[in-house]
């Protein structure tokens, strides 16, 4: 009975804090077989306790390197302690399901339900000595969308240079999300070397690497090499995210299943030279916009306290300053749900909401006071800056040159109810920069595109009954009004659109397009 007892209690511990456990990892507490050090989360820690999970002094032996073959497959044990894993004191070994969440209720090593995970990175940096390495030098090169779920997890690993000297360091992320518990960043590093690397691999574009951003509309998502996402300590943090809304390594956040083949010199889709912004888009239906107000604040423009707001360009959400009290207010036009995003109580009117030259966009009060500045968006890219409130009802600031920096959360608590099940956009299969290299740009080569498990929402003119969506994609494609369309998986109605809207999760009954004529 007692046997029992300890087992069942060995397996509850694996579904604890995680790390992944290799003699290559730095570690402090190495000889140590029943350690659960470097699976602690890093909360609120200054920046010497996080870096390096505090492991910069204890590097593992010369010889212990963790090989990453280019283009293959390698994997890593994932647990709570070392004990349960090959390296451990008692040599416990928990072996999950390949398939997790279909087995008995420890089938899978962390959460109940798929849900409640949202993604794990490997990064690497081409820096042999470990005391060089900044949080800038580390590049994403492989995400799991469904970790963490299994003890021994495989990564894909792209097209990977060699290491100099053979020796690079590399580094395993986890950050836990929010909807299955507290705010917790994870980052484990280790000694790694590219196995079989081919002479015309190109490099790894770390130089023009950025920090990952929310995007709720995938065809806004910041690609090409990106860091780790750094979050929730001080000091080199590269995330926005107030607590509650973790970011993770999800499609939310622009990154695909599998090896990230973006990252290269000659991969990268990005294009830094600052151009001129994009036309300015306006709800055009005097209902909801009869003062034909805009969409975008920029430059010498801004909102003041009482004064007119702006509204999305589909006339559903508008933004406004609360005349006396100073808040800024969100409104669901459609519903006509009003909403405070961010109060002020300083009683110091006027007050003015205003993007800064450096990028911040700042709250300020009659002495020119900033009572409210959006996190991390001063310095946070190349002027001009614009912030534009979108069709999904979000403040969006971008840079001169096009790139995402930051976006205000939902006011609905839309992230947290984001399906982490939703596959990769088929948008990104066919995403090509423009003749600028906008990396935000939508026009995919002038290719139809099919997009399973989103809603292309709103722009309907018309419907029609059609056995799939393949035919109702023929349907739009026949009709020269016709910019989009959106079917109903789960039944026959087809949708056609003028113009193409924003897409947004449209679960397992939804599947949608763009056409071009």
């Amino acid at each position: 009975m007692s046997r029992t007892i300890v087992l069942l209690a060995l397996v509850a511990a694996a579904a604890a804090h995680c790390s992944i456990w290799h003699p290559s990892t730095f570690d402090r507490d190495r000889a140590n077989g029943n350690s659960d050090s470097n699976s602690q989360p890093l909360q609120d820690y200054p920046y010497s306790k996080w870096w390096w999970h505090g492991n910069l002094d204890y590097p593992p032996k010369p010889t212990d390197v963790f090989e990453l073959p280019a283009n293959g497959k390698t994997f890593v044990e994932i647990s709570s302690n070392k004990a349960f894993t090959s390296m451990g004191a008692r040599g416990f070994n928990q072996e999950n399901t390949p398939v997790p969440w279909t087995g008995n209720s420890w089938s899978n090593i962390h959460a109940p339900n798929r849900e409640d995970v949202a993604g794990c990175a490997f990064a690497i940096s081409y820096k042999s000595n470990a005391t060089q390495v900044k949080p800038s030098d580390f590049v994403v090169f492989s995400v799991v969308h469904d970790c963490i779920a299994r003890q021994k997890q495989w990564f894909d690993v792209p097209n990977l240079p060699a290491c100099p000297n053979g020796r690079c360091m590399c580094s395993w992320f986890w950050i836990h999300k929010s909807a299955g518990g507290s705010d917790q960043m994870y980052m484990t590093p280790f000694v790694c070397n590219v196995k079989n690397p081919k002479s015309d691999a190109k490099p790894v574009d770390v130089r023009n690497a950025q920090p990952p951003r929310k995007c709720y509309d995938p065809t806004s998502c910041t690609q090409g090499p990106r860091n780790p996402m750094y979050w929730k300590n001080e000091g080199s943090q590269n995330m926005p995210e107030a607590g509650h809304f973790a970011p993770t390594y999800s499609i939310l956040y622009g990154f695909a299943e599998g090896a990230q083949h973006d990252i290269f010199t000659n991969t990268n889709p990005n294009n830094y030279t600052v151009r001129a912004p994009p036309a300015e888009k306006r709800c055009t239906d005097t209902k909801y916009n009869p003062k034909n107000l805009g969409s975008r604040i920029s430059g010498s423009q801004s909102l003041k306290d009482g004064g007119d707001g702006i509204v999305s360009p589909n006339c559903q959400f508008s933004v406004w300053v609360e005349q006396g009290s100073g808040s800024i207010m969100f409104k669901d036009n459609f519903k006509n749900d009003v909403y405070l995003f961010i109060g002020t109580t300083r009683n110091q009117q006027p007050y003015t909401l205003k993007v800064l030259a450096n990028g911040a966009l700042v709250n300020t009060n009659s002495t020119g006071q900033v009572v409210w500045e959006a996190p991390m968006s001063r310095n946070s890219g190349k002027g001009p800056f614009r912030i534009d409130l979108n069709n999904l009802g979000q403040l969006v600031l971008s840079d001169g040159s096009g790139h995402n920096r930051w976006e205000s959360n939902f006011f609905d608590d839309r992230e947290n109810k984001f399906s982490s099940l939703t596959p990769d956009p088929a948008v990104w299969k066919n995403k090509k920069p423009d003749n600028g290299g906008n990396d935000n740009n939508n026009d995919n080569n002038n290719k139809d595109t099919v997009l399973k498990g989103i809603d292309l929402w709103g722009s309907d003119y018309t419907q029609a009954t059609t056995p799939d969506a393949s035919a109702c994609q023929t349907l739009c494609k026949k009709d020269q009004r016709c910019k989009a369309w959106a079917f109903d998986t789960c039944g026959t109605t087809c949708w056609l659109k003028d113009p193409a809207p924003e897409p947004r999760d449209g679960g397992s009954c939804r599947t949608s397009g763009v056409v071009f004529h």
